[in-house]
């Protein structure tokens, strides 16, 4: 029979679920319909490619971070105050992420913004990662998900660093750690699992 959450748990999630959608909805109307004066010009909708591009990149960052946070809470109890701070962490970088996108959008080659957006992105993905940590602390965590988590943290520091050389290779490094993020279950184990794994 499967255990009841406790009522504390369940506000945590309403309202953690309540943050990630306003985040999402605050990235949505900065989305603003450009002025067009006179006749038609394709250059108007050129210039909102960046920022339908950032848009796009954030929101999937943000539905793969929901996603993870709802796994990471799926089938526990009860929550514990480390949680609701650990919670509380991951929920402040990722509401930095509106601002981040909207800088991105206006500057997409600027280095200072990608690695700005770098930044944001993998604070809010290792907070991610002590939720899900101390959510399943009385059970083993799975090397292969540590491994996982720990790729996406390092392309994201690497994006920021690299940034500042070529912000083309910081870009292929945030879509590698968000790749490697999305990755169904089954193939991501493969992908970060060792012989030694399997072994023991």
């Amino acid at each position: 029979m499967e255990k009841e959450k406790s009522f504390a748990l369940i506000r945590m999630e309403m309202f953690s679920d309540a943050v990630l959608a306003v985040i999402i909805t605050i990235m949505a109307l900065e989305l603003k319909v450009p002025e067009i004066v006179g006749n038609f010009h394709a250059d108007v909708f050129i210039h909102l490619i960046p920022k339908l591009a950032s848009y796009a990149v954030a929101f999937a960052f943000v539905g793969v971070s929901w996603i993870q946070h709802l796994l990471a809470l799926n089938d526990v109890e009860r929550a514990t105050l480390k949680l609701f701070w650990l919670n509380l962490l991951f929920l402040f970088f990722a509401s930095l992420i509106p601002f981040t996108t909207a800088f991105l959008g206006e500057h997409p080659s600027l280095p200072l913004a990608v690695a700005m957006w770098g930044t944001t992105a993998g604070l809010t993905a290792f907070a991610g990662h002590l939720v899900y940590a101390e959510a399943h602390k009385e059970r083993p965590y799975e090397r292969w998900s540590r491994r996982r988590s720990f790729f996406s943290v390092a392309s994201a520091v690497a994006c920021v660093f690299t940034a500042f050389l070529s912000v083309y290779l910081a870009w292929l490094l945030l879509f590698a750690g968000f790749l490697m993020t999305v990755l169904p279950i089954p193939l991501a184990r493969r992908v970060f699992s060792r012989k030694r794994d399997f072994a023991s």
